[in-house]
């Protein structure tokens, strides 16, 4: 069983050894990855023409969190995508964790989630189809949702759309989810940008998450700042203001984090370092400073 710990070992393997070597190996991971991928699709799908790049790709990674009092917590995960381009061209197998999810933007620096917001540890696993609607991209998914041991069956909706205003390109998101054992839950996410010039993207991020299973409704809204430095290094600026209905609409944390992203080798070797700093409710909105450092691995399609 390729768990994240294992593959993660491997991938530190990998990085110890020579130029050469490391180049060799993650050619001979990435076909591997494609390859079981093209498989399946040649399976289901009746189109036998090669004319199609297969996106599919496996993202390693470690976080490691700084935290003023306590000892450094590393993490290991992993999110593999495998993409079936000619099985109508739009059905994807699906195998991610349940952290927040990376914008799809070239421009953009990856930011990971504070210390305040935390989630609970899923991973799932499933089929992905998206619907043929020119205007609105969306997708339907089902399969099993992990809880640490517990199967869990779920279900998902996406709508996705991007609208194009002047200088501001507004994305709003619309995703219902169901498990089995939690109902149903709600996210919806609505964004702003506007591209100051080549190297700053500006954007208010406004997220809404509901599920009724507390009926608790939480807030995640403010700005963020993406400067490119090149075309290995980028940096993001980003503040926060996480609230919630329940009992009453409040302020739970005031964050503000910096998130600096290298491409350390090849197009497939990336760390990213993001100080932050909360004003929790739960610590009388005290300062509490916190550092992530992350190591990342992209093996299969790299852009």
């Amino acid at each position: 069983m390729w768990t994240p710990v294992k593959i993660l070992l491997l991938a530190s393997y990998i990085l110890s050894l020579s130029a050469n070597a490391q180049d060799d190996t993650h050619n001979l991971i990435s076909k591997e990855i494609t390859g079981f991928a093209s498989q399946i699709d040649s399976f289901f799908a009746e189109e036998r023409s090669q004319h199609f790049v297969n996106k599919s790709q496996i993202r390693l990674f470690v976080d490691t969190e700084f935290r003023e009092s306590t000892e450094p917590v590393s993490t290991p995960d992993m999110r593999i995508k495998l993409v079936l381009p000619r099985t109508q061209k739009r059905l994807q197998l699906i195998i991610e964790s349940d952290k927040e999810e990376d914008k799809d933007d070239d421009q953009e620096i990856q930011s990971l989630s504070s210390s305040s917001d935390k989630k609970k540890d899923n991973t799932k696993a499933g089929i992905e189809y998206f619907l043929p609607n020119p205007k609105i991209k969306t997708s339907l998914g089902s399969g099993i949702l992990f809880r640490e041991i517990t199967p869990l069956v779920f279900a998902r909706l996406r709508m996705r759309k991007r609208i194009k205003y002047k200088s501001w390109l507004i994305k709003p998101e619309q995703e219902l989810m169901w498990i089995s054992s939690d109902g149903y839950s709600t996210k919806t996410s609505l964004d702003f940008d506007k591209r100051l010039n080549n190297e700053y993207l500006f954007r208010v991020a406004n997220d809404i998450k509901w599920n009724d299973k507390e009926y608790d409704v939480d807030f995640r809204n403010g700005p963020s700042l993406y400067q490119k430095i090149n075309k290995k290094i980028g940096l993001s600026y980003n503040f926060r203001i996480i609230s919630s209905d329940a009992p009453v609409l409040a302020v739970n944390n005031y964050s503000f984090s910096v998130n600096y992203r290298q491409l350390l080798y090849k197009k497939w070797f990336f760390w990213t370092v993001s100080p932050a700093l909360n004003f929790p409710r739960e610590n009388n909105f005290h300062r509490t400073p916190g550092l992530t450092i992350r190591f990342e691995i992209i093996a299969g399609y790299v852009k």
